[in-house]
């Protein structure tokens, strides 16, 4: 989780994991984002923060979390499927950095451009740079004799140049189908992220997709829709839709013993 965390896998400007790396650092990543990753993801790192109180999983937590409410929430309430990994023809062109235009944008912070790995040679292809860590916040400030939390300071600062200039760029493509499978799986994070945290934001926004997911797939005979697009809930349900919703039903009572979750949870246990 660690070398996920501070790897090119994930995304430090904007927050999320790609779906896999190409290599066996975490350096390269294949560039497309999907919910389920981010999904179990964060319940993942809200388990692993829960039990080493690790500052750098508690700041992942979070960065899942402003990407999820950001890039793929609808304004239904539920989250799209994924986020493609190409732009205008090209994988990952939305996430890369030529030096120059990293270095332009932080005003020439070189120990930024250290500190996320970026060279004017390039650590990518065709002279191109994936942002990546190799050292924590600690050892990096230990190593450059800064404070830790002067150095945080500056970082937040200068991400948030860097995604202003992102931001202006042709976007990958947009997959918006809101798949229930995906959906419950987030549930459970925002749980698990509560637990950790006890951040109520988390908790309030696993009830919120909890009751749209009721409101949305659940059919009048006690039967569940796969997927939502466009306003309509269609494709029968798998059994692996069954299973995920229960369990996230099951979750959301045993954290808010709301009675509507478990009488769900009940009738759907009961259909399969």
């Amino acid at each position: 989780l660690k070398k996920m965390a501070l790897g090119g896998i994930n995304d430090h400007i904007g927050g999320g994991f790609s779906r896999y790396s190409t290599d066996a650092f975490w350096k390269v990543p294949h560039f497309e984002k999907m919910l389920y990753d981010n999904a179990q993801l964060l319940s993942a790192y809200s388990i692993a923060y829960k039990n080493q109180n690790n500052e750098l999983y508690l700041e992942t937590i979070e960065s899942i979390y402003n990407f999820l409410m950001t890039e793929l929430k609808d304004i239904s309430g539920g989250f799209y499927a994924a986020l493609d990994a190409d732009s205008e023809g090209i994988e990952g062109k939305f996430y890369i950095w030529s030096f120059a235009d990293f270095m332009r944008i932080t005003k020439n912070d070189n120990l930024l451009a250290t500190y996320f790995s970026v060279t004017e040679e390039g650590n990518w292809e065709d002279g191109h740079n994936i942002l990546f860590r190799t050292e924590t916040d600690d050892l990096f400030c230990k190593k450059n004799n800064l404070t830790q939390g002067n150095w945080k300071e500056n970082v937040i600062a200068q991400n948030r140049l860097l995604l202003n200039e992102r931001n202006t760029r042709i976007r990958p493509g947009l997959d918006d189908k809101i798949l229930l499978n995906w959906n419950a799986l987030l549930v459970n994070g925002l749980i698990e992220a509560f637990r950790a945290t006890k951040n109520e934001k988390y908790l309030n926004e696993a009830i919120s997709l909890g009751k749209f997911l009721l409101n949305t797939f659940l059919n009048s005979d006690g039967s569940i829709n796969r997927t939502f697009k466009n306003g309509k809930s269609s494709i029968a349900g798998l059994l692996i839709d069954y299973v995920t919703f229960v369990d996230a039903l099951f979750n959301l009572y045993q954290i808010t013993f709301d009675e509507q979750f478990i009488k769900q949870t009940t009738q759907l246990l009961e259909y399969i």
